[in-house]
């Protein structure tokens, strides 16, 4: 078994993603924070410590619709968050929990109306939030 060791990187990106729980990340947008912090690391490190810790259940890694790339949300524990639906904004990527009201007349109308069970830990929807939406 390898051992674990806490470094001044794992302690940045953990805070990192901690900071953004609300949401989801790209390893890109880590190597950029790093940088912007004096922190010397590469990006097949921040891919290997990302994968440890979305094997560990910390992180939710879901690939984006437009472009396929891997983005990582933090978990902080919520196991809920697997079994029901995300709404994302497509510009500033804030990240809103569909309540279980909303998620049980989305389950009944999808499998009623189109024979389908919902996967939610890899779904998410996406749209414009107000904030964003009053800008333009």
């Amino acid at each position: 078994m390898q051992k674990e060791y806490n470094t001044k990187f794992k302690e940045e990106m953990m805070l990192y993603l901690k900071k953004n729980r609300d949401r989801r990340v790209s390893a890109y947008q880590i190597y950029e924070y790093m940088q912007e912090n004096n922190i010397k690391i590469n990006l097949t490190t921040i891919y290997r410590n990302l994968d440890r810790l979305t094997n560990a259940g910390k992180l939710l890694k879901v690939k984006h619709a437009d472009d396929g790339c891997s983005l990582y949300q933090y978990l902080d524990g919520d196991k809920e968050c697997e079994g029901h639906l995300h709404i994302q904004c497509k510009d500033c990527g804030g990240i809103v929990h569909m309540d279980h009201e909303g998620m049980d007349l989305i389950n009944k109308y999808v499998q009623n109306e189109c024979g389908y069970t919902l996967d939610c830990k890899d779904s998410v929807i996406m749209g414009k939030c107000d904030k964003c939406r009053e800008k333009k």
